[in-house]
């Protein structure tokens, strides 16, 4: 019938498509509101459709009945089946009669019988049209219709019998379960009280209304009992105000027993035969809600079983498991309300409570009562006391959405049934009620759930199961009340067939109508294990100890989902659910999953198959997440990159370890024969050079590398300190420095090459020809530069493992991360496009907290940084005290600054781009060079110690340390300086001053250093920053000082701990000297922002200076005085 009324109307239009289109989308049929007074009488459709505000044109369309064999025939097919006829009185239409061969629905205008009141053919054809949609409309909701209008009725009733009073107290209910614990069955009553035909019109009310002012009232009594709280005068039988202090109650506890052994009776009615004061249901309850907060003695056994029985209905109440019984006594009709003998667990836990009544405590017309029914009696008797008393106590009339007279009965009022006006009432309520009662059924009902997870309903009887097509009138109406649950839950189903279902209405049934089931009589037969479960998306690998690499693992790869104990590929997984709803079916097990969490992975899975980098699965792997979604590792691969315990020191190592140290050289065996390089940045003085030179010796022992030797490159000042090192800490490694103007490689095999940067470039072609075992970077910020001649050179070296080694892995730049990182592990952070994407602009413009918690994160496994300020670490070094001190300029020098300043500031105004910023550096460094000493800058020979401010200090400074014996370690910027200090304070102090700068030799330089470390009588010694700041151990000096300060902050630190290493063994004075009111001061700041930054992982560099405006340039540079 669906699409009856398209096909019908297309015929009129065939040659007019778009105005069809439009027709069926109601663009040009006549408006709905036009369409007025439609009516069906008969086998007459009659309507009147609205062209101008008063004009009309009449419709009516008389429909051909049925012929009287058709009738026969149709009629014979819905009651010759009970399960038709049932589906009628579902209205729910039997295929049967579509099939039967006779045409139900017309096929044209010819077969009905059309009156128009318009002459007008066109408008007359849409018109009548449109009152046939206006038809169709009222059809879909009622297929029933077009029988109707056609003559024939195929309306079935069926009535829902109601029990008498004897009926009532012969006890059906079964057992379904040994659990005697109580739970909340609101959720339950009201999906059964639920009219899912008629929504508003449920009896739910009961439990979300009714119940609700039950508890509030019984909860709020006392436990004790209070005279002043009088509900009844047991001396005048004159009822009071509720909770009156009007009436005091002290004659309740020596009047209430009129007799002790107090027994209730019942009448033909099923009412309460009260007793003296007592006089009905009401009064009965305030009686037992008194006599339980009395304190009285010698109760006996009727008193105290009364006093029971009222606490287990408040039980029961405050569990809504109490149910409302339709029954009939030979006048009225009424309800009591009984325990929820649906649920099992209900039936036993009023069990317990049917042995210790007395045998006489309810009788009815002087006969006793089963146990079981008294205590249903008494249950029923004090519900209807309680109701009444809180209905008149909170003035309560009716409920919303309910008719008076269903509100009369559950509230414990009687239907007479003298006459018949009340038999639809009862009939409604009895039908709705009927879903408590599907456990007192002499047979039940099974659910079979098949592979394709569609549900057919059958009935059980005497342990047989027959379909419903075999099954009584009786037992096809009591079904409707299961078939009714999965409507509640929006489960499309159509009653009395098999209920067709997808994976998202499994889900719903699995969580919300299988725990039902018990209650209403049906066993279920599922050959599946139902599971919820967690999912977890899970990263695995297929590679041991001995292959894993990283150039493997993207052939070696696996995606599984973990449910649990159950583990399935992604493939798999991907084959087995088609939908996007949760659930997974794997063998005889559902596995149902947190949908959200299903989805997403769902959504994944093409992006899953398709990483094609080894180095974007590590990370995965690191993160432990993917794209937002969490991901889990297998125990082998984590096995595989997390660092494993500590391995032992080789024996010819002539050097303890201490633990820390210890930790970085078994964490750089791990890496290296996980094929992993790493970064070995801990800070400056730690001892990073013999935790690598204890590595190469392990390997050599445990005999890997076959034959091959380790290269090891260093700025050339660090080439001695390499050899000494050698020398000391591993004797046992062979070595050979390829530097000099003869240098050449060795005729024999050497364990190591120390070579320099600039060595590499020259002889690039001789060391990419050898096969190196592990080729070892020192201050690997001589790669910083990923576009230098010098990094691509030493990249291109082919070796086993890389390792760089540095105090500062990030200096000024994100991009001097990468640069270093690419050399120990190529590839891993991507390209250097990727990597300023993905990371450097997050990063650095918007200080992205996740991408820098990220990068942090995949770089962990191959970064292994300590800092002297790390617990650990702090017992073992003397402590670094910082100071700033703040030098004068002299009037030489204000002058000089000044005129300076105005000068070449005009360079500057105006300019734009490279040519500004070039003119900006110069201005700095021409100010900065004129603080140090104005000689300096005006390069005279003729230079005076109080020319310069920062002179003067250094010389007072000087004094007092020699004053003490100590040495001490000054830093400049520049040659230039370096020798006026050298000139100044060795004519001053009568004392030599050694001077080391990048000019010397390398024989030079290591002179002079081991003059400065060794021999006692040289106290001073000044450095350029670019080389003395950068690995050598000059732990001979407790003093430095920084002359002039650099703009980077780790350079600063890499200076001062040539001076605060492991060897030291004295606290270090570190002296920084700023020139007060200059650009000093503010550059102070700029590497004290910088240090912070740094400490995030972060840091920016001077260029930032050249990008201020004229006017926020000239305020930082300008002198304050």
């Amino acid at each position: 019938m669906k699409d009856w009324f398209e096909n019908f109307s297309r015929q009129y239009f065939e040659h007019d498509y778009k105005y069809h289109y439009n027709f069926n989308h109601n663009k040009k049929l006549r408006p709905y509101k036009d369409i007025l007074s439609v009516e069906i009488k008969d086998n007459m459709l009659s309507g009147s459709i609205r062209h101008e505000k008063y004009d009309f044109n009449r419709i009516n369309i008389k429909f051909k009945e049925f012929t009287d064999d058709e009738k026969e025939k149709l009629c014979k097919i819905v009651d010759d089946s009970p399960v038709n006829v049932h589906k009628v009185i579902n209205k729910t239409l039997p295929e049967e009669l579509l099939d039967s061969g006779i045409k139900i629905l017309p096929e044209s205008l010819d077969e009905l019988d059309v009156e128009c009141s318009y002459d007008n053919e066109n408008d007359n054809l849409i018109d009548t049209l449109s009152l046939l949609k206006e038809f169709n409309r009222r059809l879909e909701k009622n297929n029933f219709l077009i029988f109707k209008i056609r003559g024939l009725d195929l309306t079935r009733k069926i009535t829902y019998p109601v029990k008498t009073f004897p009926d009532i107290l012969e006890l059906k209910f079964k057992k379904t379960t040994d659990d005697v614990s109580l739970i909340d069955l609101y959720d339950v009553n009201v999906i059964l009280l639920k009219n899912v035909e008629y929504p508003t019109k449920g009896l739910e009310f009961i439990y979300s209304d009714l119940f609700e002012l039950l508890k509030n009232e019984i909860n709020s009594y006392p436990n004790k009992f209070n005279p002043h709280t009088a509900y009844i005068d047991y001396n005048g039988d004159i009822e009071t105000s509720f909770k009156s202090q009007k009436e005091e109650n002290e004659n309740f506890t020596g009047n209430c027993f009129f007799e002790n052994n107090i027994k209730i009776r019942i009448n033909d009615e099923y009412e309460f035969v009260g007793f003296k004061q007592v006089s009905d249901e009401e009064k009965l309850f305030i009686f037992l809600n008194e006599l339980k907060q009395a304190d009285i003695e010698d109760m006996d056994e009727h008193v105290l079983f009364l006093k029971e029985v009222l606490d287990l209905t408040y039980t029961l109440v405050n569990h809504d498991a109490v149910m409302p019984e339709v029954f009939k006594t030979e006048n009225s009709c009424q309800i009591r309300w009984i325990p929820s003998f649906y649920s099992g667990n209900v039936i036993n836990y009023c069990e317990k409570y049917y042995e210790d009544c007395p045998k006489d405590m309810v009788t009815f017309n002087k006969k006793r009562l089963s146990k079981d029914n008294q205590v249903i009696v008494l249950i029923s008797l004090i519900m209807k006391g309680l109701i009444r008393y809180t209905i008149r106590k909170n003035q309560i009339g009716h409920f919303e959405n309910i008719g008076d007279n269903i509100f009369k009965l559950f509230t414990g009022e009687k239907l007479s049934l003298k006459t018949h006006s009340h038999d639809s009432t009862i009939q409604r309520i009895q039908k709705q009620l009927s879903a408590f009662c599907l456990n007192e059924l002499e047979y039940s009902y099974a659910m079979f759930i098949d592979d394709n997870l569609d549900i057919e309903i059958k009935i059980k009887e005497d342990d047989n199961y027959k379909s419903i097509n075999e099954a009584t009138t009786d037992q096809l109406e009591n079904i409707r009340k299961i078939y009714d649950l999965f409507t509640y839950f929006k489960i499309e189903n159509t009653i009395y067939e098999k209920i067709m279902i997808n994976n998202k209405d499994f889900i719903i049934f699995s969580e919300n109508i299988i725990k039902l089931l018990p209650y209403v009589n049906v066993e279920l037969h599922n050959p599946f294990k139902i599971i919820h479960n967690n999912m977890d998306l899970v990263l695995d690998i297929d590679l041991d100890k001995e292959d894993f690499r990283l150039d493997k693992i993207i052939d070696h790869y696996i995606w599984k989902i973990r449910l649990d104990d159950v583990e399935i590929t992604l493939d798999r997984f991907d084959e087995i659910t088609d939908d996007m709803n949760g659930l997974i079916k794997i063998d005889d097990e559902i596995h149902i999953v947190d949908g959200i969490a299903f989805r997403q992975l769902k959504g994944h899975t093409w992006l899953l198959r398709h990483v094609d980098k080894s180095n974007e699965i590590l990370h995965y792997a690191i993160l432990e997440e993917f794209h937002d979604m969490k991901v889990k590792l297998s125990d082998n691969f984590r096995k595989l990159i997390k660092t494993s315990g500590l391995y032992e020191v080789p024996q010819t190592l002539k050097a303890n370890l201490r633990p820390y140290q210890r930790i970085g050289y078994s964490w750089l065996i791990q890496n290296i024969k996980s094929g992993f390089g790493s970064i070995l940045a801990d800070d400056m003085g730690l001892g990073k050079t013999v935790q690598v030179l204890a590595t190469i010796l392990y390997f050599k022992e445990e005999n890997p590398m076959e034959a091959t030797s380790s290269l090891i490159i260093v700025p050339p000042t660090l080439l001695s300190n390499w050899q000494q090192e050698i020398e000391r800490f591993t004797p046992e490694l062979s070595y050979h420095i390829y530097h000099g103007p003869n240098r050449s490689f060795p005729s024999e095999i050497r364990d190591i090459i120390l070579t320099s940067y600039s060595i590499i470039r020259q002889d690039l072609e001789m060391f990419i020809n050898e096969s190196w075992f592990i080729c070892v970077i020192d201050e690997a910020q001589n790669i910083k530069n990923p576009g230098s001649k010098q990094t691509q050179a030493i990249k291109t070296l082919p070796a086993f493992n890389k390792i760089a080694v540095t105090g500062t892995p990030i200096e000024n730049r994100l991009t001097d991360y990468w640069s270093i990182f690419d050399f120990v592990n190529r590839g891993y952070l991507s390209t250097l496009e990727d990597f300023k994407t993905r990371y450097v602009t997050p990063i650095e413009k918007i200080d992205d907290e996740k991408a820098l918690n990220d990068l942090k994160t995949i770089a962990k496994p191959f970064v292994l940084r300590r800092l002297k300020s790390d617990n650990e670490i702090r017992k073992e070094l003397p402590e670094k005290f910082v100071n700033d001190i703040y030098c004068n300029l002299t009037k030489k020098q204000i002058k000089l600054y000044n005129n300076l300043l105005n000068g070449l500031f005009e360079t500057i105004t105006n300019k734009k781009g490279i040519e500004r910023k070039g003119n900006i550096l110069k201005l700095i460094t021409c100010l900065k060079q004129t603080c140090n000493h104005p000689g300096q800058y005006l390069k005279s020979d003729n230079v005076k110690i109080n020319e310069s401010g920062k002179m003067e200090l250094l010389t007072e400074m000087l004094e007092n340390i020699l004053d003490v014996d100590e040495k001490v370690l000054i830093f400049t910027q520049y040659v230039e300086m370096g020798k006026i200090i050298q000139k100044l304070i060795s004519e001053k102090l009568k004392t030599d001053v050694l001077f080391l700068h990048g000019s010397q030799t390398r024989k030079e330089k290591n002179n002079i250093i081991n003059t400065f470390q060794e021999e006692e009588e040289y106290k001073i010694m000044v450095a350029t920053l670019k080389t003395g700041g950068t690995g050598l151990n000059l732990t001979a000096a407790q003093n430095v000082i920084h002359y002039d300060l650099w703009w980077n902050p780790a350079i600063e630190n890499q200076a001062t701990d040539r001076v605060h290493r492991i060897g030291q063994k004295n606290d270090v004075m570190v002296y920084r000297f700023i020139t007060k009111g200059t650009l000093e001061e503010n550059i102070d700041k700029i590497i004290k922002n910088k240090t912070d930054l740094a400490e995030k992982t972060i840091s920016t560099d001077e260029t930032f200076i050249t990008e201020l405006s004229d006017e926020e340039l000239k305020e930082i540079l300008r002198l304050r005085l």
